[in-house]
């Protein structure tokens, strides 16, 4: 049988965009021997179905699913489950492919050289702003080269084979967009690594990101730098059983430093229109900590394999584990 290929692209309520992506996708080269499909996954339903009946994508099996349950997550969930293919392909609805993107993006996978890829996302010439700053890209989504130490994927260009969901069976449907915040595919990124499967990044594929301009503002910029905080707090307890003694008091001296900055840096070199790098990173620590706060009145989620976490879980149990690490130390 030919490996079949399957490719999610979840969209809400972004017709016009939807369009150009599909459009894109009908000009890509599909891999020799490759059965492939596109599963839309519609979290608003209806708003997308007359865009894929009208769209032209030669050789492509195509098939309307929808995920009335808002947020992004449960919509990738819906996409999986409606999938039979063995290389399971995630993009977005603002993105523009060139004609190599599956046949590169896939490669390590059908080289037997990998489990899950992550590809390369550019963010589109007119969009690119003067005070763009590393910080700005991340939150804007571009991602050229592999994160430091850690191999993480990004939902507009990346793949899986189908061996990976026995790891990591869905994307936790409390983060992403219209989630508590996000990190919803670096913690899929991180439970696929933890179960001892490899994840490559190719940077022969490339995908061009298209978002809407409203990203660029200063009032999105705050959204999104607050999202990614609370979707690390959210990770930092659940995932990585992390104790911050008292995360409460950090996000209060984090909310004056904001206030403060706001309040006294007249002379700030202003950035257009978005705020500046170092409100930004203070914006993002706060949601981090009141997001951590919230999630530690809560058992974990996530066993981390190699720790007895669920011992720690209160800052006395924490003491209560190193004293008898020390009693063990001194015998």
């Amino acid at each position: 049988m030919p490996i079949t290929l399957s490719i999610i692209i979840c969209t809400a309520n972004k017709p016009e965009s939807l369009v150009e992506t599909l459009q894109s996708l009908s000009k890509v080269a599909l891999p020799d021997g490759v059965v492939v499909e596109l599963i839309l996954v519609d979290n608003r339903p209806q708003t997308a179905k007359d865009v894929l009946c009208q769209a032209t994508l030669p050789d492509i099996v195509t098939k309307y699913v929808e995920e009335p349950a808002a947020g992004l997550s449960n919509a990738r969930n819906t996409g999986i489950a409606n999938a039979s293919g063995e290389i399971l392909v995630f993009t977005d609805d603002d993105i523009r492919f060139p004609e190599n993107w599956i046949v590169t993006l896939i490669e390590p996978i059908l080289a037997g050289n990998a489990d899950a890829v992550a590809g390369r996302i550019e963010i589109a010439p007119h969009l690119r702003c003067e005070w763009f700053q590393p910080l700005h890209k991340v939150l804007l989504a571009e991602f050229l080269q592999p994160w430091p130490n850690v191999n993480r994927m990004t939902g507009a260009n990346m793949a899986i084979h189908r061996r990976v969901l026995e790891a990591a069976p869905n994307f936790d449907s409390n983060l992403g967009a219209g989630g508590i915040g996000a990190m919803e595919e670096g913690l899929f990124s991180d439970q696929i690594i933890a179960a001892g499967l490899k994840i490559a990044f190719n940077s022969k594929s490339t995908v061009i990101h298209h978002f809407d301009p409203v990203r660029l503002t200063k009032e999105r910029m705050i959204k999104e730098s607050a999202h990614s905080g609370r979707g690390q707090g959210y990770v930092a307890y659940h995932w990585e059983h992390r104790i911050i003694i008292g995360a409460p008091f950090h996000r209060y001296r984090k909310k004056l430093q904001i206030a403060a900055r706001r309040l006294f840096d007249i002379k700030r070199k202003k950035t257009g229109e978005a705020c500046s790098v170092a409100d930004l990173y203070d914006v993002m620590a706060e949601a981090f900590y009141a997001q951590y706060s919230q999630e530690r009145k809560k058992p974990f989620k996530y066993p981390r394999p190699g720790y007895k976490y669920d011992e720690i879980d209160s800052v006395k149990s924490l003491f209560r584990v190193l004293r008898k690490s020390f009693s063990k130390g001194s015998e």
